[in-house]
């Protein structure tokens, strides 16, 4: 993973982390189509990373459950 992080940064792409629980989730485990579409999709000039107090597992879990591709690319849906 780490790997995959220092290509995309040489490739030019940011990073951009960002708060699951009351920031980008809408519900308990919702988040708002508009964010799936942007986080659904490769980008060229960024990468989001999300960020929570939450387990590993339940992230994953609310990434699938909103149709997302859970943590890439070792941990596939």
């Amino acid at each position: 993973m780490h790997n995959l992080l220092f290509q995309k940064l040489n490739q030019g792409k940011s990073i951009i982390c960002f708060d699951l629980d009351g920031a980008l989730l809408i519900d308990r485990d919702e988040i708002h189509l508009v964010d799936r579409k942007i986080l659904g999709t490769e980008h060229d000039v960024a990468i989001f990373i999300p960020t929570s107090g939450r387990i590993l597992e339940s992230i994953k879990r609310t990434f699938r459950r909103n149709e997302l591709s859970s943590i890439r690319p070792n941990n596939p849906r």
